[in-house]
């Protein structure tokens, strides 16, 4: 699942809240009884990113845009 081109759109120097589902990744394959890292973000280039909270927020995915949105 790529977070790229939502990454793309955003103005540098801004503040963004970005939700994902967790079913988004289950649709792409996840296994998530094999989970054993929470977070990881990697690029295959250069990138600039400042994280400040990342939280697991059970029961949200409603409020959260569609999986599409994420590829």
């Amino acid at each position: 699942m790529s977070l790229g081109s939502t990454l793309r759109g955003f103005t540098q120097g801004e503040w963004y809240d970005v939700a994902v589902p967790v079913e988004c990744f289950v649709a792409t394959g996840l296994d998530i009884s094999n989970v054993n890292t929470p977070f990881l973000i990697y690029t295959d280039g250069p990138m600039a990113l400042s994280i400040e909270d990342i939280r697991w927020q059970p029961n949200t995915a409603d409020a959260a845009p569609g999986c599409d949105s994420f590829q």
